[in-house]
């Protein structure tokens, strides 16, 4: 698991922010909780993991293989 960064997602009940975690091995769809409400609803992560790269399809090893070669390219800068 290569983390990528952090999304900051707000709860619709609450209108609180919750922080996400984004890594390689993240799922395109998984339930997601709000620490504040519990409030637990299911979320498309699609447009977060293609906003870092990881487009749709791609199997878990080729997404720690891009994830990989992302982290040692932004570490080079």
């Amino acid at each position: 698991m290569i983390v990528l960064g952090l999304e900051k997602l707000r709860c619709p009940r609450c209108r609180r922010v919750t922080v996400v975690e984004v890594h390689s091995d993240l799922p395109e769809r998984d339930w997601l909780t709000c620490s504040f409400c519990g409030f637990k609803g299911l979320m498309d992560f699609r447009p977060v993991l293609s906003k870092y790269g990881l487009l749709h399809g791609m199997s878990k090893q080729e997404r720690r293989d891009f994830s990989k070669h992302l982290k040692r390219d932004v570490n080079k800068l």
